[in-house]
């Protein structure tokens, strides 16, 4: 499980060209979860002390936090296997960017 986690951590880094973080989080155990809960402050003491680096890897946090990769409650609907119009776009609009996220870490990965 510690290795998937870093992982997913390795791979969201190589994604944003942030690769090179990878061996620092691994040195101080910080994974996917510990990532998505720091901000700047927590970054500096990691030894993130670039302006650039923390400002990019934040934005990529923040929207990671967000909604974008939440799936809408759609229980009772995928039973019966109907999906409205806001529905269907809530999950289109999702596999879209989770695609979006797996083509940029492939380009990184065969780069």
């Amino acid at each position: 499980s510690t290795q998937s986690t870093g992982g997913e951590l390795d791979m969201f880094l190589a994604s944003i060209s942030l690769e090179s973080l990878c061996p620092l989080f691994r040195e101080q155990e910080v994974d996917m979860a510990g990532l998505l809960n720091m901000n700047q402050r927590d970054l500096e003491r990691l030894g993130v002390t670039q302006v650039g680096v923390q400002a990019r890897l934040l934005e990529k946090v923040r929207a990671l936090r967000g909604t974008e990769f939440e799936m809408p409650d759609m229980s009772q609907t995928l039973y019966s296997l109907q999906l409205n119009c806001r529905d269907t776009a809530k999950v289109l609009k999702v596999y879209c960017k989770h695609l979006r996220y797996m083509s940029q870490t492939a380009n990184v990965l065969l780069v």
